[in-house]
């Protein structure tokens, strides 16, 4: 069986797509100018029955999704199908221009022959109806932004209508006998119409009711259309940038705030620092909020990848289960801070065990002037006072703008209950850093010291 997030059923859907437009294009033309197929729109024609026949085979064996419910089961994936869409999918499969070859042989009138292959053509017009559900897949697995792939998928349809509409006006007024000039005065009257312009250079015939119906009805379509597209433009515009839109939202209350509560310059120039910065790591997002909906499962993949980094860096976390670091990646909490501020001040209760992602931190002597240790990626602090329940015996200040992240005192004997092995690493470092002349480091480890 297929699964629908197998990379070639990626890239077979995209040949479809192809396809299928390919299909939708010619169809029309072809049974508006009465062409027959010669050269390479015979070949062309007759390698689309073998490319929608194959994909008819193909369904067959294709794991279908219901309600987030995978259906693997090939008898019911066949029933389903059978019951959907193989009518009008072994219909296009069909070689029409080979049928209409071997018309004569079979004693079949050239003329009648050539009207039922035509007419039956344009079931593959039918197969861009089906295709819908592959854009849609499109839109809900693709990477590139929202906005812009709906804005694409949209002016495919509304070309694609504008084609239709084109290829009926040229049916219904007739052809000159110029097939390009033709077509583009059909596209040219119906993308005006559509639009709502209409210039009025082409009109239809007063006198003819087929033509003052149908443009009535091409103007109410348009009416439609146009309101929509345009509704849906300023929506798309609006939600390119979310993420700065909402960014911009948020320095906007920050700063009325900061005016109203009569917030210090020197301050309000801090926390601007701090909201831009946010910005400029993490285009404002809080992690947790964006993953707090997740399934515990699912949370921990994702929190994993994002922390693989500082994992990868801290010393004390190599060699460590699969278990272990599923359990306390999830417990590990982000926190920034900007270049002075204290992390934790000399005395305070330690509550919190930190790791440090970016940045550089200071360990201060006791008179908070003089710098002992500068920790910077990779390493960690504070455990002393969790681990022997003692308050600081140093403080810790950002040097620069600093991502860490912290275990709070819980998580910390919960784990070490939990895993001995990891107790035995933090035991084993918090002793050596004991073992160091007290002006070496003071709750750090730097390798560098």
């Amino acid at each position: 069986m297929i699964y629908p997030d197998n990379r070639w059923k990626h890239a077979w859907d995209g040949f479809i797509l192809f396809a299928v437009t390919f299909a939708a294009i010619e169809v029309p033309l072809r049974l508006v100018f009465g062409y027959t197929a010669k050269g390479w729109i015979f070949v062309a024609d007759s390698l689309l029955a073998a490319i929608f026949l194959v994909d008819v085979v193909l369904q067959f064996y294709t794991v279908q999704s219901e309600q987030g419910r995978l259906i693997v089961d090939r008898s019911e994936v066949r029933r389903r199908y059978m019951k959907s869409w193989f009518v009008p999918d072994f219909l296009a499969a069909l070689p029409f221009d080979l049928i209409f070859l071997l018309a004569g042989p079979l004693g079949l009138p050239a003329l009648l022959a050539q009207r039922i292959s035509r007419l039956v053509r344009m079931v593959r017009v039918l197969r861009l109806f089906h295709l819908a559900g592959i854009l849609r897949t499109i839109q809900r697995q693709s990477t590139l932004h929202p906005g812009l792939l709906r804005m694409s998928i949209l002016a495919y349809w509304i070309l694609m209508a504008a084609h239709w509409v084109s290829c009926g006006w040229l049916a219904i007024v007739g052809s000159t006998g110029d097939p390009l000039l033709d077509y583009l005065n059909a596209l040219y009257w119906c993308l005006t119409t559509i639009a709502t312009v209409g210039y009025g250079d082409i009109t239809p015939d007063r006198t003819n009711a087929v033509q003052l119906i149908y443009t009535m009805a091409v103007m109410v379509l348009g009416v439609g259309v146009y309101g929509y597209l345009i509704g849906n433009i300023a929506t798309m515009i609006a939600n390119l940038d979310v993420a700065r839109a909402h960014h911009q939202e948020k320095m906007e209350q920050v700063t009325a705030f900061m005016r109203y509560r009569n917030i210090p310059p020197r301050l309000q120039s801090r926390i601007r620092n701090y909201y831009n910065y946010l910005w400029e790591s993490r285009r404002g997002y809080d992690e947790l909020s964006v993953i707090t909906d997740l399934p515990d499962s699912l949370k921990a993949d994702v929190v994993i990848h994002l922390n693989m980094e500082i994992l990868e860096k801290v010393p004390i976390f190599r060699g460590s289960s699969n278990e272990f670091i599923r359990e306390l990646v999830v417990e590990l909490r982000p926190v920034v801070y900007t270049p002075g501020d204290y992390v934790f001040r000399r005395g305070e209760l330690g509550e919190r065990m930190y790791f440090v992602s970016k940045g550089r931190v200071e360990i201060l002597t006791v008179d908070d002037i003089e710098i002992k240790a500068t920790l910077g990626e990779g390493d960690f602090f504070g455990e002393m006072a969790l681990l022997f329940h003692q308050p600081r015996t140093a403080s810790a200040r950002a040097a620069e703008y600093c991502d860490l992240y912290y275990l709070d005192r819980s998580t910390f004997d919960r784990v070490l209950r939990r895993y001995p092995e990891f107790k035995k690493k933090v035991v084993a470092f918090a002793e050596e850093r004991s073992s160091r002349p007290h002006d070496a480091v003071a709750e750090g480890h730097a390798s560098d010291v």
